[in-house]
């Protein structure tokens, strides 16, 4: 027995031993004892019930972070040759919405590919904001051959696809919070520059657009597909369960059933504020600031990344995932050795070793970072104390590496999470 039961059955001996009316030989007044008696029963477990359910609430806040975490994030490049349906072997497809090389048009996009190539490369080949490059093409209609000229222009919607799982790593815990997903930045839309003729469909034109003679490294026909089962509706709104005072404002309760494992629950909307999440055996709980809102389902699925499939893949650089062993942790960073102790994950993994540089590197060898758009939270108002550079060497071939500069890019996000004390730098 408990201290919380062993006490309620203490004050209910005391309310038995009492007698509440002075006078309680009349029947009256025994009726008036028995009934306070009566209350005070009522009250008493009543109050022992509301202290019982304030136990496992707080047993559930402290123990929370322990029972779920975030798994890590696969993402896998796969043509359409390579498909067998929409689930391929544990992975799905990024959910981009209206996705122009599904429903091509001659007046805007007339096709979306993946350029594989690096950045240096690309700017040379693509042009940047201050310059566009033009290519040749060529395409038939009412039986006559005509070249005209098309553009290629960054697509960033697997940018904004991938902006789910960092809301999801926002509100709930992890170990994996930086995306791994370097095609993502290398999905471009194709623009005509030349006025083609008025077609239903641009397939009617039978468009040929010379990639190999414009030296463009092209993936055409394939999509972006990682495990993540995404779930929901944002018109679909639901009522809260319940509400509560949370000083000036009111937070509302939301109870999901947790009937699947890697299971979490995101409000939809930029006014949403999460205030607080529980795990349970049977639910999942949300607390927000609105009555009344929509929420997406997301389910992480695991995968055996030994398996052939995925095995292939990454022979031909097309799968990348955030896990890795020793998972970073929080500490701040005071001595030589604690910049040492940071970069462990880093010193040999994917071909590639890391160390701490002696000196700055020069501007030349320098991987320059590209934009923290979206992995920004709290710790990036953070100003930085001192510089850290670090060299990044090639372990075998460089085709083994593929794509160095997203990979530095993503061992400097990850430190820049953790420590973001300390402005990373790094460089070949």
């Amino acid at each position: 027995m408990n201290n919380l039961e062993a006490n309620k059955n203490k004050l209910k001996d005391f309310i038995e031993n009492t007698t509440f009316v002075r006078d309680a030989s009349t029947s009256k007044s025994k009726e008036l004892d028995a009934d306070i008696k009566e209350f005070f029963r009522g009250l008493t477990d009543e109050l022992f019930s509301f202290e019982q359910s304030r136990y496992k609430d707080i047993e559930a806040k402290v123990f929370k972070s322990a029972e779920k975490k975030v798994p890590a994030v696969t993402i896998a490049l796969i043509e359409d040759s390579e498909k067998k349906d929409k689930n391929f072997a544990g992975l799905f497809p990024v959910c981009v919405k209206d996705e122009p090389k599904k429903v091509p048009q001659v007046s805007g996009v007339l096709k979306n590919v993946f350029l594989n190539d690096d950045y240096d490369t690309l700017k040379k080949k693509t042009g940047d904001f201050t310059e566009e490059k033009s290519f040749k093409g060529t395409y038939c209609f009412k039986g006559e051959e005509k070249e005209f000229e098309y553009c290629l222009k960054f697509d960033d919607s697997y940018l904004f696809a991938q902006e789910l799982i960092n809301r999801v790593n926002r509100i709930y815990p992890n170990d994996y919070p930086v995306l791994y997903n370097p095609f993502a930045t290398k999905y471009f839309k194709i623009l005509s520059k030349t006025e083609l003729p008025e077609v239903r469909n641009v397939k009617d034109l039978n468009i040929q657009f010379r990639f190999k003679e414009n030296d463009l490294n092209v993936i055409e026909n394939a999509d972006l597909y990682w495990n993540v089962k995404v779930e929901g509706n944002e018109m679909d709104y639901i009522n809260s369960n319940s509400s509560v005072p949370y000083g000036k404002e009111i937070k509302y309760l939301y109870e999901f059933p947790q009937k699947e494992p890697n299971c979490f629950y995101v409000p939809n909307g930029n006014d949403v504020i999460v205030y607080d999440y529980s795990f349970e055996s049977d639910r999942i709980s949300v607390w927000i600031n609105l009555d009344h809102a929509s929420f997406t389902k997301i389910q992480f699925t695991d995968l055996d990344l030994e398996a052939a499939e995925f095995k292939v893949l990454s022979a031909k650089n097309r799968i990348f995932s955030n896990l890795f062993e020793s998972p970073l942790k929080r500490n701040l960073i005071l001595t030589k050795m604690d910049v040492e102790y940071a970069i462990r994950p880093f010193r040999f993994w994917r071909n590639m070793t890391c160390e701490v540089s002696s000196k700055e590197l020069s501007e030349d060898r320098l991987y320059l970072r590209y934009s923290n758009k979206y992995i920004k939270d709290t710790k990036s108002l953070i100003t930085p104390v001192c510089s850290v550079y670090l060299k990044f060497t090639e372990t075998e071939d460089s085709e083994s590496v593929g794509f160095k500069c997203d990979y530095v890019n993503f061992v400097l996000n990850y430190l820049h999470h953790f420590y973001p004390e300390i402005d990373w730098i790094g460089g070949m």
